[in-house]
């Protein structure tokens, strides 16, 4: 988490990659450790697990990721190893729990912060990939590329501004 390699892929938006990093070293901690704690930690581990998961999920979407490869992991133990299943079983039910309860969660934030999306202010998709092939940037963000994209009015206008650029860059 404080390798080079970390900042320069996964930290470049600070509030909600970091998040997305500490839930990850907490699951793959609890799940490393699991067969090892007694009761009691195993109680407050789980409910940790489940609460860093919850914040995960609801800061950074794409941690969905992790629910796909709990599932993965999952099958593949099922058919290969159950011993090791029934050792980290109950690890992989409380993700899939936090999963579960993120929906509500998010759904809960946005409702009592009165959150709408605003397309009129939103960049296309096309904006990270013009990003990275814009040959002053050498890939990486350039806060002139959001200035200018943020002066055009209109999702579409951008669409189609980003659109020139890609074919003639």
């Amino acid at each position: 988490m404080v390798s080079p390699f970390a900042y320069t892929y996964y930290l470049q938006v600070f509030y909600s990659d970091l998040p997305t990093l500490l839930c990850l070293a907490i699951v793959f901690n609890v799940l490393i450790g699991w067969s090892t704690f007694s009761h009691v930690k195993k109680i407050v581990t789980g409910v940790g697990l489940v609460l860093s998961v919850v914040v995960g999920e609801v800061v950074k979407p794409n941690l969905i990721v992790l629910l796909i490869a709990a599932v993965l992991v999952t099958v593949w133990l099922l058919l290969k190893d159950r011993q090791q299943l029934n050792l980290i079983k109950m690890p992989l039910i409380l993700i899939i729990l936090g999963f579960v309860l993120a929906v509500p969660t998010s759904v809960g934030l946005k409702s009592a912060s009165h959150f709408h999306n605003n397309n009129e202010y939103a960049f296309p998709a096309t904006h990270w990939i013009w990003m990275s092939y814009n040959p002053q940037g050498d890939g990486r963000y350039q806060s002139s590329d959001v200035q200018l994209l943020s002066s055009i009015q209109g999702k579409q206008a951008k669409q189609n501004y980003l659109k020139k650029l890609c074919h003639s860059g």
